[in-house]
């Protein structure tokens, strides 16, 4: 499914807004390993889902509203 966003937002990121806050969410419990077990390869919860949402990510401008920049 990131892929397939990928795909879309990489042509034109407008309308898939309401989607960065989930990206970033999956990348939040990423992070803070909230994942099953069989999601981690050699300690690293998913590499290739970080990947994909962070290149998902490139694609939409930065927050102008410096509180959610901190």
């Amino acid at each position: 499914l990131t892929s397939l966003l990928i795909g879309i937002v990489s042509k034109n990121y407008r309308g898939y807004e309401p989607c960065v806050p989930r990206l970033v969410d999956i990348l939040e419990r990423l992070r803070e390993r909230d994942v099953p077990q069989h999601y981690m390869y050699y300690g690293i919860p998913t590499p290739w889902l970080q990947v994909k949402v962070l290149r998902a990510l490139q694609y939409f401008p930065a927050p102008e509203d410096p509180a959610v920049l901190k």
